[in-house]
C-alpha cells in the first residue's frame, strides 16, 4: 500500500493505467497464469506481458499449437521500445522483466537480482506518467537446481558451437543489435537444470512509484537512474521478505495442504440438513470430544440444548447398535459420527473397519491371536472384498487377486501415528502373502521362511521404546515381495531408509536405546564373558534412560530368536565369526596405520624443531653482521657531525678573535685620545698659571670682551664632553674585557667536551672491531653533541610550521609563505642534508590545508605558493651525484602541469615577480641537492597538480550542468538565436533561457579568473591559454 502496510489481495495495484509492472522473472514463467487469474477476477484488467524476442521467431520445429503461440494470442509483445510505448500510450496495465536476460545466468545466483543498468522503461513510465509497481515472486520450492550454469555449457565443445549456429540462425534474435536496451547482441542461454515445479506461489507487490507530474524523469538520467534505483531495491525487498515467510508457511508441503483441506472442510459439508426442535445431534466436548444430544430451542444462529457447545452435527439416530463395518454406510460422513461408529465396533472388539477400500484399523493393545490363525488365513483366501467382516487380510488378499489377474504390480500402503501398529500389521500382511504364495514343505530354508523372519532382525536393530510405544520403529521400510507366474514366492528385498542414528548416542529418560543393545546384555552367560559385557546401566549409551527392561517382554528370549531369524535369513554364525575377524583384522591395521602415522609426525616435529634452530643460528649471524653495518653507518654519521661541529666551533673562535682585536684597537686609539687630552689639559693649566703669575699685583677693573668669555665657556663644555666620554669608553673597554674573558672560558669548555666526544668515539671505533658494542653507549654519545643542536632545529622547525599554517598573504606579488620556506631551507641548509624531517612536515601540513576541496579560494592560495616554491627549487638546486641515483619521473617538461607553469613563468616575466633575496631570482646560488630534497621536489610538483585537478574538477562540476541545459536546449530554439528573429511566444522563453544559461557559465568562468588572479597564480593571458589547453583536452 501507500502508507506501506501489507494487505491481502491486489488493493495496492492501481485500478487505472498506464501501470508498469516491474518484477524478476526466475520461475520460466510458471507464475504468470495464477498471476493474471487474480487480476482477471479481482479487478478485472488482463495485464499485456513482454516477452523475450526469442520466443517470436519466425521458423519454429513444432507444428502443434504451443505454449508460446497461446502467449501471442493473449496479447503478449517481445520487448521492444516501440512496443512499450504502444502499450502505455493506450494506458494498459503492462508486465515487464527488466533482468529477464540473466536470469539463473551462474550457480547460486537465483535471488540475485541482476538487472541492466540502464533506465529506460524509467523514462518510457515518466513520459507517459505510469505508475510504477515492483514486486516479486517466489514458489513453494525452487523452480530448478542448476547443474550446468553458462560457463559450463560454453566450456562443452558441441553445446558451445550449438548455442552459437542457434543464436546465429535466430533473426528475430538479435531484435536491437544497433543499441544497448535490455536484449542486445546476447547469444541464446539454455540453462541444464533439474525441475522441480512448485505448486503454491507466493507474490507481494511493492510500494508504488508516481511518475506523474515529474517530467525531468525524462531528460535528467540521473534522477531517472535513483527512481531506478528505488525500485530496484523495493524488489529485492520482495523477494527477501517472501522468502522468509515460504520458511513460516505451515502449509508450504503439498501434503500438508491436502491434509488441511481434507480434515477442515465446511461446516455440514455434504447433503444439507435442517436442524429443528427434537433432533438429535452430535456437539463438540472438550473432554470426550463428542457427545450426543437434542435440541430443545432454535433461536436464529443460537441452539439451546442440554449443555452450553460450540459446534452441532446431525445425530443418525437409524444406525445399527453395533456399527457398520463400513463407514461409507453412515447417514452423516462427520467426525463425530465417525468417531462414533469406531468406538462402538473397538468395544466390540472389531478393530478393523472399512472406509470404502480403505481399512481403518485401531490398536487393542493386547494379543488376539484367534483373529490371525490360519483358519481365518483360509476363510479370507478368495474370498469377494467386503464379503466377509473387515479384516487385514481381506485387503492382502485383494491386492494379490489383482496383481494375479492384471499382471502388474500392487502396493499397500501402511501409515499412521507412532502406536498405531503399522509393525504389527505389516508383519500380518507379510504372513498372510506367505501363506498365499508359499510352497509346499522342502528340506532347507524357503523364501517365505526367510522373508518372515527378516522382522526380528530389522526390529532388533532398528526398533526402540519410546514415550508411546514399547516397539516403535524408529526407521522407514519399503517391503518388496516378488512372485513369479504361478503366484509363488521367488524373492523379496527389504529397503530401509531414515534410520534415526542420533538415538545410539543420546537419549532420554523413559525411552530406550534400540533393541539391540539390550538383546547382547541378555545373551547366555558364555557370550556375555566372549564378549565381555554386562548389565546396561554400566554403558553410557544405555545408562542415559533409567529403562532397561520392558515389561512382559524377555530380552534374553527375543535374543535366542534374534539369532534364529539371522540363521535362516543367511546370516549364519561361521559368517559371523568371518566379519568378526574381518573387523579385528581391521582395527588391527587401523592401529598400526595409527602408530606409523603418530611416529611420523613426532619425527616430522623433532625434525622442525631443529631445524628451528639452524634457522635462528643463522638468522643470529645475519642480524649480528646487519648491526654491525648499521653500527659502522652510525658511527660515519657521528664522525662527520663531530667534524662539522668542530668547524663551527673554529668558525666562531675566528670570529670571536677578529672581533676582540676590533676591540683592542678600539681601546687603543681611544686611550691616545686621552693622552692627548690629558696632554692639552696640562698645556692649559700651564699657561693660566703663567698668566696669573704674570698679572700686577694691583687689582684693577677690566672689561671683558664678551667673545673672550664665550670661547671660556665653550671649551669648558668641551672638557666636560670629553670627560664624559672618558668614562664612556671606560665602561666599554671593562665590558669588552669581561666578554673576552667569558669566551676564553666558554672556549676552554667546548674544547674540553669535544676531546671528550673525539675519545668517546675513539673507544666505539674499538668497540666496533670486538663486536661487544653497546647501543645504549652509543645512544648517550650521539644524543649529548646533537641534544642541543636538535633541540634549536625542532624549535625552528615548529615555528615555520606554524607561520605556514597562517594565510600570511602576498607583498608585492609575491606569496609570502613559499619566500619564508624558501629562506628558511636555505639558511638551515636542509637541502644538503641526508636525513630530515622538515620536508616531510611541510608536504603534510599542505595536504591538510588542501582538504577542502570545494573552497576554489584556498586551492588558488596554496597553488601560488606551491609553484612559486617549486619554481624556486627549479632553479637553485641541482642533482649531487649520489641523489643522481634516485628513480626520475622520465616526462618533459611541457607536458606536466610544472612544465606549463615554468613557460608561462618565462613568458610573462612583468607578471611573476621572484625577486627576494640578494637581488632577483636570477642571481640565485646553485646548491647541491642531496635526496630527500629532490624527493620534496617531486611531491611538491605531484601537489601542484593535484591542487590544479582539484580547481578543474571544481569548475566542471559547476558549469557541467550548465553545459547540458545548452547542449539539450530544442534545435528550433538554437537556430533562432542564431538568427536573431523569434516566431512564437514559446521560442523567445527558450531563447532568454539559452541565454539565461550561457551567461551563468560566463559568469562562473569569470569568478574564476577573478581567483586565480586575486591569488597571483599566473598572469591573465597565461590563464587562458592554459584554460585552452584543458578545455581541448
Amino acid at each position: 500500500m501507500e502508507d506501506g502496510r501489507i494487505v491481502k489481495g491486489l488493493a495496492g495495484v492501481p485500478d487505472e493505467g498506464p501501470v508498469l509492472l516491474v518484477g524478476y522473472h526466475m520461475l520460466m514463467g510458471l507464475e504468470l497464469g495464477p498471476m493474471s487469474e487474480a487480476f482477471i477476477k479481482e479487478k478485472n484488467i488482463l495485464f499485456r506481458g513482454m516477452a523475450h524476442p526469442i520466443l517470436y521467431a519466425e521458423t519454429d520445429s513444432t507444428k502443434e499449437f504451443g505454449y508460446m503461440d497461446w502467449i501471442k494470442v493473449f496479447g503478449a509483445y517481445p520487448v521492444t521500445a516501440t512496443n512499450l510505448f504502444k502499450l502505455l500510450s493506450s494506458k494498459s496495465h503492462v508486465l515487464l522483466y527488466p533482468g529477464v536476460k540473466s536470469v539463473v545466468v551462474l550457480q547460486g545466483e537465483q535471488y540475485k537480482l541482476i538487472w541492466p543498468d540502464q533506465q529506460e522503461f524509467v523514462r518510457m513510465a515518466a513520459r507517459f506518467g505510469a505508475t510504477i509497481v515492483p514486486f516479486g515472486t517466489v514458489g513453494e520450492d525452487d523452480i530448478a537446481e542448476l547443474v550446468l550454469d553458462y560457463n559450463d555449457l560454453m566450456k562443452i565443445p558441441f553445446l558451445s558451437n550449438y548455442i552459437s549456429e542457434v543464436t546465429r540462425d535466430t533473426k528475430e534474435f538479435k531484435l536491437r543489435d544497433e543499441s544497448s536496451g535490455e536484449v542486445a547482441n546476447q547469444q541464446l542461454y539454455l540453462p541444464g537444470v533439474l525441475p522441480k515445479i512448485p505448486g503454491r506461489f507466493y507474490y507481494l507487490f511493492g510500494k508504488p512509484i508516481h511518475t506523474k507530474g515529474r517530467p525531468e524523469l525524462v531528460k535528467d538520467k540521473e534522477a531517472a537512474k535513483l527512481v531506478y534505483l528505488e525500485a530496484k531495491e523495493e524488489v529485492e525487498k520482495c523477494i527477501a521478505y517472501l522468502l522468509k515467510k515460504r520458511e513460516e508457511d505451515p502449509y508450504r508441503s503439498v501434503v500438508d495442504r491436502l491434509s488441511y483441506s481434507l480434515t477442515h472442510l465446511p461446516e455440514n459439508d455434504g447433503t444439507p440438513v435442517n436442524i429443528i426442535v427434537g433432533s438429535h445431534v452430535w456437539v463438540e466436548d472438550t473432554d470426550v470430544a463428542w457427545i450426543d444430544g437434542q435440541v430443545e430451542k432454535i433461536n436464529g444462529q443460537d441452539v439451546e440444548i442440554t449443555a452450553k457447545l460450540s459446534k452441532i452435527y446431525p445425530k443418525d439416530m437409524e444406525a445399527p447398535a453395533g456399527g457398520v463395518d463400513d463407514m461409507t454406510k453412515l447417514s452423516y460422513l462427520h467426525e463425530p459420527g465417525v468417531l462414533q461408529n469406531l468406538k462402538i465396533r473397538y468395544e466390540l472388539n472389531e478393530i478393523y473397519t472399512y472406509t470404502g477400500n480403505i481399512l481403518i484399523a485401531i490398536n487393542p493393545f493386547q494379543r488376539l491371536p484367534h483373529i490371525y490363525d490360519a483358519h481365518m488365513m483360509q476363510q479370507y483366501k478368495g474370498a469377494p472384498f467386503g464379503e466377509l467382516s473387515p479384516h487385514v487380510f481381506a485387503v492382502a488378499d485383494v491386492a494379490y487377486r489383482a496383481m494375479i489377474n492384471e499382471g502388474k504390480s500392487n502396493s499397500i500402503l501402511v501409515s499412521g501415528e507412532s502406536g498405531a501398529g503399522k509393525t504389527e500389521t505389516t508383519k500380518m500382511l507379510m504372513r498372510y502373502l506367505a501363506y498365499l504364495g508359499g510352497r509346499a514343505v522342502t528340506e532347507g530354508r524357503t523364501v517365505e521362511q526367510q522373508v518372515l523372519e527378516s522382522n526380528p532382525v530389522l526390529e532388533a536393530f532398528g526398533n526402540a521404546k519410546t514415550v508411546r510405544n514399547n516397539n516403535s520403529s524408529r526407521f522407514g521400510k519399503f517391503v518388496e515381495i516378488q512372485f513369479d507366474k504361478q503366484g509363488r514366492i521367488s524373492g523379496a528385498a527389504v529397503r530401509t531408509y531414515l534410520l534415526e542414528r542420533s538415538r545410539v548416542c543420546q537419549i532420554s529418560d523413559p525411552e530406550r536405546n534400540y533393541h539391540c543393545f539390550y538383546l547382547l546384555c541378555a545373551a547366555p552367560q558364555e557370550e556375555i564373558e566372549k564378549y565381555k559385557l554386562g548389565h546396561p546401566k554400566t554403558f553410557h549409551y544405555l545408562n542415559q534412560s533409567k529403562c532397561f527392561e520392558l515389561v512382559g517382554i524377555s530380552d534374553a528370549h527375543d535374543y535366542i530368536a534374534t539369532r534364529r531369524a539371522m540363521d535362516i535369513v543367511g546370516i549364519s554364525e561361521k559368517e559371523q565369526a568371518q566379519w568378526r575377524c574381518h573387523r579385528a583384522t581391521s582395527y588391527y591395521k587401523k592401529l598400526k596405520k595409527g602408530v606409523i602415522l603418530s611416529q611420523s609426525r613426532w619425527r616430522g616435529r623433532l625434525a622442525k624443531k631443529e631445524l628451528r634452530k639452524l634457522k635462528m643460528a643463522s638468522r643470529e649471524t645475519g642480524a649480528l653482521k646487519e648491526a654491525k653495518d648499521i653500527l659502522e653507518k652510525k658511527v660515519e654519521e657521528l664522525t662527520y657531525r663531530v667534524q662539522l661541529e668542530k668547524r663551527l666551533r673554529v668558525d666562531l673562535e675566528e670570529e670571536k678573535t677578529q672581533e676582540i682585536t676590533k676591540l683592542q684597537s678600539s681601546m687603543e686609539e681611544l686611550r691616545k685620545k686621552v693622552e692627548e687630552t690629558n696632554v692639552m689639559l696640562v698645556k692649559e693649566r700651564e699657561a693660566a698659571k703663567k698668566a696669573i703669575e704674570e698679572a700686577p699685583p694691583v687689582v684693577t677693573e677690566t672689561q671683558v670682551v664678551v667673545e673672550d668669555t664665550q670661547k671660556i665657556e665653550s671649551l669648558t663644555e668641551q672638557v666636560e664632553g670629553l670627560k664624559t666620554d672618558l668614562e664612556q669608553e671606560k665602561q666599554r673597554a671593562d665590558d669588552a674585557a669581561r666578554k673576552f674573558d667569558e669566551a676564553q672560558e666558554s672556549n676552554e669548555d667546548r674544547k674540553n667536551k669535544l676531546e671528550e666526544t673525539e675519545k668517546k668515539v675513539q673507544l666505539l671505533q674499538e668497540n666496533i672491531t670486538s663486536h661487544s658494542i653497546n647501543h645504549r653507549d652509543i645512544a648517550e654519545v650521539e644524543d649529548k653533541p646533537q641534544k642541543s643542536l636538535n633541540e634549536k632545529q625542532q624549535e625552528n622547525q615548529e615555528l615555520l610550521i606554524r607561520c605556514i599554517v597562517q594565510h600570511l598573504g602576498f607583498q608585492g606579488n609575491r606569496p609570502i609563505t613559499a619566500c619564508i620556506i624558501y629562506k628558511c631551507l636555505l639558511q638551515w641548509r636542509s637541502f644538503e642534508v641526508e636525513r630530515t624531517s622538515v620536508f616531510d612536515r611541510i608536504i603534510q601540513t599542505i595536504g591538510h590545508a588542501i582538504e577542502t576541496q570545494d573552497n576554489n579560494d584556498i586551492l588558488a592560495y596554496w597553488l601560488s605558493n606551491a609553484s612559486t616554491l617549486l619554481l624556486l627549487l627549479q632553479r637553485t638546486l641541482k642533482a649531487s651525484g649520489a641523489a643522481g641515483m634516485a628513480p626520475q619521473r622520465r616526462r618533459s617538461s611541457s607536458a606536466t602541469l610544472f612544465g606549463r607553469m615554468t613557460q608561462s613563468f618565462r613568458g610573462a616575466p612583468q607578471g611573476v615577480n621572484l625577486s627576494m633575496i640578494n637581488g632577483g631570482a636570477d642571481t640565485l646560488r646553485q646548491v647541491e641537492a642531496k635526496y630527500p630534497a629532490l624527493l620534496f621536489k617531486q611531491q611538491l610538483t605531484a601537489y601542484v597538480e593535484k591542487i590544479y585537478g582539484m580547481i578543474r574538477d571544481n569548475l566542471k562540476k559547476e558549469i557541467s550542468p550548465l553545459l547540458g541545459l545548452c547542449i539539450q536546449a530544442p534545435r528550433t530554439s538554437r537556430a533562432s538565436l542564431v538568427k536573431g528573429a523569434s516566431r512564437s511566444v514559446g521560442n523567445s522563453e527558450a531563447q532568454q533561457a539559452l541565454i539565461a544559461h550561457w551567461q551563468g557559465i560566463v559568469k562562473s568562468l569569470t569568478n574564476f579568473l577573478n581567483t586565480l588572479k586575486s591569488n597571483h597564480v599566473w598572469g591573465e593571458s597565461t590563464c587562458q591559454s592554459f584554460l585552452n589547453q584543458e578545455t581541448e583536452t
